[in-house]
């Protein structure tokens, strides 16, 4: 419930990291994003380890987290908005059509194929990502004879060594390439996991091939975002964030019987039955690359990354929002959104 309730957080994070750059900048943002999600997660699990895992434990370690987070939020982060008489005030109906799930499919059957294949994408990779939560800490035990502290140990390891190398790769790889070169590897954890024996070893080096898998989103949420102009990346983000927890939902709810048959025929004979939850995952993830790298060979031309490019009238105002100061009090409400020459 809790993950519910916070699920548009990191998507309203990502369409506001979207606003801020240009299209050129776009991997490096998402990149930083989704590695300091990673880093996150790390404090959160040594914080976790060190005080206890009881529930209330845990539950108040959020809640810290979230008020120190709050202050950054609040002095640090500059506001791009424009300004209140240039906003649109929306309708009564238009505030109830907001909290209805059915209103997203409107959104959803405006933007182009090439979208829609991407969300396609996004969606089965996280099934393919709430699959994996799940059959780790129960079928991956027993039959990986993996314990609870190496199992711990090894998923720390994975969000920082993750949380690295999205920072670097997104550092000096635009997205487009660094997607094509990377979202096939995110197929790698699943088939060693399903291929290879039944030993901690074949369970440390499927870790190892997710290595890329922060990477390949930050990569995939760069081209997703630039797809609209800045205007119209809420709506993309409201989608962003459905189409990614329905998928997490569909990976749980998907793996979960097959994780449990499997279990309870090796508790009960010694041998598993011939479904395991990797191969569940695998498929998951061939599906998003089949949608992908089908987008990029059939769809290339609806593609508008890099289409819409943030130009300023004023070199004054933008040197002072590139400073980090107030956009209002720069009166940066000269800032445009116009197509750039074709690529």
């Amino acid at each position: 419930a809790l993950i519910g309730l916070s699920a548009g957080l990191f998507a309203t994070g990502a369409a506001y990291c979207a606003d801020m750059p240009t299209a050129e900048n776009f991997a490096k943002t998402n990149g930083i994003l989704a590695a300091l999600g990673s880093l996150g997660c790390v404090a959160g699990f040594l914080s976790a380890v060190a005080l206890g895992h009881a529930v209330l434990v845990s539950l108040s370690i959020a809640l810290a987290a979230a008020l120190l987070a709050l202050p950054f939020f609040v002095f640090l982060v500059p506001n791009v908005s424009p300004p209140l008489e240039k906003r649109g005030k929306p309708s009564n109906s238009e505030l109830c059509q907001a909290f209805l799930v059915c209103s997203m499919c409107k959104s959803f059957l405006s933007q182009t194929r090439y979208t829609k294949a991407v969300l396609a994408c996004k969606f089965f990779m996280g099934a393919s990502y709430g699959a994996a939560r799940v059959w780790m800490s129960g079928y991956g035990m027993l039959r990986f004879h993996v314990s609870v502290q190496d199992l711990g140990g090894t998923l720390l390891m994975y969000f920082i060594l993750n949380g690295i190398l999205t920072i670097v790769s997104s550092r000096f790889l635009p997205a487009k390439l660094g997607c094509d070169a990377s979202l096939w590897m995110t197929c790698l954890m699943a088939s060693v996991c399903t291929l290879g024996p039944g030993t901690p070893v074949t369970f440390w080096i499927g870790i190892l091939c997710s290595m890329t898998y922060g990477s390949s989103v930050s990569f995939l949420n760069a081209m997703y975002f630039g797809q609209l102009s800045a205007k119209r990346r809420g709506e993309l983000s409201a989608l962003n964030s459905l189409v990614g927890e329905l998928g997490s939902i569909t990976g749980v709810l998907v793996v979960t019987p097959v994780g449990v048959s499997w279990v309870e025929a090796y508790m009960s004979s010694g041998e598993g039955t011939w479904l395991t939850p990797p191969m569940v995952q695998l498929a998951f993830d061939v599906i998003a690359c089949l949608f992908y790298y089908g987008a990029r060979a059939c769809l290339r031309h609806e593609d508008q990354f890099g289409v819409f490019v943030l130009r300023t009238h004023d070199e004054a105002a933008a040197g002072a929002r590139h400073d980090g100061k107030d956009a209002e009090a720069a009166n940066v409400n000269a800032i445009s959104v116009v197509p750039a020459a074709p690529q």
